[in-house]
């Protein structure tokens, strides 16, 4: 091992990887496209060719695996990985690559390390153990952490935590971790409107936060702004707002700046609030921190009584506020 990786000079990690993503080629039965199709398959897009929608279970949950265990998703990320595989030694690798126009060169297993391929099989076939955090929970009592104020530079902001509060952890939450059944979302343009009067009849009630109701303004949102074509099987475009909207796996909505794309997001949110009969969990990403608190904060200012548990929740991450912005 020691002669090994002395002659790749530390490329035995990036030998394997590579291998690895190009036996993910082979065992998707896709060894007549060129080597390059790898970034394609890493990249997640969603892509309706014939030959990926007729792939099994087990070649899916092989792409599953590999988008999590290779980094080339990009495509010069791949190709820059390639053409330093070709310069490792020959008598190092399984397969066959040339550093020049690899967009028509084909996988060449030269089965010469058929070890490596079995682990890889395993691998790709595997499921694949969680990343355990090493962070523990902070307990009850006052916490430190570091925030980035612009003019004043990182600063230490102390923060005093209650048992209460501390034990909230240690609650035992099964339906979050329980896998559930995914069915399809199917809207029309009634069901936009009749969650819209829901929403405005609701806005119309003081808040909880002792906040003066809001003038109904969704159903005329709903009215004067949504207007959407659904694309046809033949490639056609249904009439205006004709088509029930349905959603299931990736769907695109296409429109301009204003044109309601968000505000069909947040419909589909409230439905879930206002039905919750329907047992639905519903994640919407948002553009940065303050966004996601002040939707949740909206959200739960609109649905909730003050006794009552909150309809959404903030999952917050690093904020992307720039050096001009507060954090």
């Amino acid at each position: 091992m020691s002669k090994t990786l002395k002659a790749l000079k530390n490329q035995y990690a990036l030998l394997l990887q590579i291998e690895m993503g190009l036996r993910l080629i082979e065992l998707l039965g896709l060894s007549d496209e060129p080597i390059t199709v790898l970034w394609v398959l890493l990249s997640d897009n969603p892509l309706p060719h014939p030959r990926l929608l007729a792939l099994d279970a087990q070649q899916r949950h092989a792409i599953a695996n590999a988008r999590i265990l290779l980094p080339f998703a990009g495509h010069f990320n791949w190709e820059s990985a390639l053409q330093t595989y070709a310069s490792m030694g020959e008598e190092w690798r399984n397969y066959r690559v040339s550093p020049e126009k690899l967009d028509e060169q084909k996988v060449i297993n030269l089965s010469s390390h058929e070890e490596r391929l079995v682990v890889y099989d395993q691998t790709l076939a595997s499921i694949l153990p969680f990343a355990r955090r090493t962070i523990e929970p902070a307990g009850a009592g006052q916490c430190f952490f570091d925030a980035l104020i612009s003019d004043q530079g990182k600063q230490k902001v102390a923060v005093e935590i209650d048992q209460e509060s501390a034990d909230i952890v240690a609650l035992d939450l099964p339906w979050f971790v329980e896998a559930r059944p995914r069915q399809p979302l199917t809207y029309s343009y009634d069901d936009f409107r009749n969650i819209a009067r829901d929403l405005d009849d609701l806005s119309q009630r003081p808040r909880s936060s002792k906040k003066p109701g809001s003038p109904p303004i969704w159903g005329k949102l709903v009215d004067e702004m949504l207007g959407y074509r659904a694309i046809l099987a033949d490639g056609s475009l249904a009439e205006r707002n004709e088509v029930p909207l349905r959603i299931e796996g990736h769907a695109y909505v296409v429109g301009a700046v204003g044109s309601g794309k968000s505000m069909i997001a947040r419909f589909i949110m409230a439905d879930a609030a206002l039905h919750p009969e329907k047992d639905r969990r519903i994640t919407l990403v948002v553009s940065d921190t303050m966004a996601a608190l002040n939707l949740a904060d909206e959200f739960n200012e609109l649905f909730c009584k003050p006794e009552d548990p909150p309809v959404a929740v903030p999952l917050i991450g690093r904020s992307p506020a720039g050096p001009g912005h507060k954090s």
